[in-house]
């Protein structure tokens, strides 16, 4: 009696064990394997991975920046990720089974991969039982091979950024931050990459906090015209070396303007020259001359207090607008003016040179500055050659000054170029135009260039750059100039 009483106690908890196991079981066939494929330690998925063909990203005249093929031509073979131009390395970021994606390959990762999450079931059938393999779209970006290789000639000793958009479309046609990495060995090269100096991976053009230093003089005489202060006024002692604090900032060149009034008076210089030859000693006056009101606005209007963004590249930390709200001395406790030294951009106040590109792009495009993007098209995996499905038209802008102010911009930068500190800008035969200037970081300098060219009636393409380590303000200026000069056979 005991036995069968045992005996069916036994059978009763494998019973219920069974109907466990069985409801279990039936759970992860019908409602969890999901669950299960979608666990990023899933072996299943990183082999998917691995043989699924990425789509290719192409320049915008399909001259290939990224493509995938197979490592052996067996079947499912693993693909392997290839960047052919060293030059767009680091405007393209990078794909990596082990460290996954950034920049272009990052924002367009669903499109260069064919599938979403929703669609893995559906993609280990056909890989594992039908031997098809996933192929992505091909993405055409923005960028014009030509213009980023003549770009990143011209970087390739040098440590900086810089960035060339169209205007008004906001094409990026050309970016470039140094130093670089080389996607195609990014695997093996990672844990020296994490501990190089000057890190690689951070992209300058768009993450990068610069002092502006003198590309702040102009949103400057962008206030002064919108104050009505004429640009033909003179500045006592404008041309002189201007102390500010531990630093003297002298002009970036020679005024010819500049005059003596007598033994050991301060030199004087009108305000038009001293924005050609980047004089701070006129500049501080004038900020003197502002009002709080006016420098708020033109802060706000030229969005020096925001972050302009570029999809694909994290953006980092707002910058600090400059210090204006009640247009007096702000003392920072250490005896310094901050409003003064925002001003002068020796404060707080930082910018990127994508910020410095959508100024110069909106300057030439008569005050209307453009929306930086990359994309172009995309094409459908295995469409035909030519299918390419263009992105929006639509040309989103942000006004950033008056016709009036910008005209007399273009014309102020023109004339740098032909007599003035960004004279070694100048290219026979275009009308280039720019601002070249200094800026300082602690003990070091680093040079600021701005500008643009005309194309044709409807398209002006804009650059800004900025080298670190260095204060040879000719450099900065012919690179821009050569790199506008090649974007001048810019086709849209």
């Amino acid at each position: 009696m005991l036995f069968q009483r045992e005996t069916g106690r036994l059978l009763v908890a494998l019973a219920i064990a069974f109907a466990v196991m069985a409801a279990a079981a039936a759970y992860w066939a019908v409602n969890g394997a999901d669950g299960i494929l979608r666990r990023p330690d899933n072996p299943r998925l990183f082999e998917l991975e691995a043989v699924a063909r990425r789509g290719a990203i192409v320049d915008r005249h399909e001259r290939p920046l990224a493509y995938s093929e197979p490592i052996n031509e067996g079947i499912g073979a693993a693909m392997r990720r290839n960047y052919p131009e060293p030059a767009a390395h680091s405007a393209l970021g990078y794909f990596s089974l082990r460290y996954g994606t950034s920049g272009v390959e990052a924002t367009y990762d669903t499109e260069l991969r064919g599938s979403n999450a929703l669609n893995d079931l559906n993609d280990l059938f056909e890989s594992e039982l039908l031997h098809r393999a996933r192929v992505g779209d091909d993405v055409m970006v923005t960028l014009d091979l030509d213009i980023q290789q003549q770009l990143a000639a011209h970087f390739a000793d040098l440590r900086g950024a810089a960035i060339v958009i169209d205007a008004p479309s906001g094409d990026v046609l050309a970016l470039i931050s140094q130093p670089t990495y080389d996607p195609n060995t990014l695997d093996a090269d990672w844990d020296q990459l994490v501990e190089t100096p000057g890190d690689p991976f951070f992209n300058r053009a768009v993450q990068g906090r610069y002092q502006p230093g003198g590309a702040m003089q102009t949103p400057l005489i962008a206030a002064a015209l919108l104050s009505g202060i004429g640009l033909s006024e003179t500045s006592a002692g404008g041309a002189a070396p201007l102390m500010l604090g531990a630093l003297t900032l002298p002009c970036a060149g020679a005024p010819p303007s500049a005059q003596v009034n007598g033994d050991n008076a301060p030199l004087a210089i009108t305000l038009s020259d001293a924005y050609r030859f980047a004089c701070p000693a006129a500049f501080a006056a004038l900020t003197e001359r502002l009002d709080a009101g006016t420098i708020d606005t033109i802060v706000a209007a030229f969005q020096l207090n925001t972050v302009p963004t570029l999809p694909g590249y994290a953006t980092g930390q707002a910058p600090t607008a400059i210090p204006t709200n009640d247009g007096v001395t702000i003392d920072d406790g250490d005896g310094r003016d901050l409003r003064l030294e925002n001003a002068l951009g020796q404060g707080t106040l930082v910018v990127s040179p994508l910020m410095m590109a959508r100024i110069a792009a909106g300057i030439a495009n008569d005050g209307d500055a453009p929306e930086a993007h990359l994309l172009r098209a995309i094409r459908a995996a295995n469409a035909a050659p030519d299918a390419w499905s263009h992105a929006a038209t639509t040309i989103a802008t942000q006004p950033i000054a008056t016709l009036s102010v910008a005209r007399q911009l273009q014309a102020l930068m023109r004339g740098a170029v032909v007599n003035g500190a960004a004279a070694a800008a100048d290219q026979p035969s275009l009308e280039i135009a720019g601002h070249a200037s200094l800026a300082y970081t602690g003990d070091d300098a680093l040079v600021w260039f701005i500008g643009f060219v005309s194309v044709d009636a409807e398209h002006r393409i804009a650059i800004a750059l900025v080298i670190e380590n260095s204060d040879d303000i000719g450099l900065a200026a012919r690179i821009g100039g050569e790199v506008l000069g090649a974007a001048a056979a810019f086709t849209p």
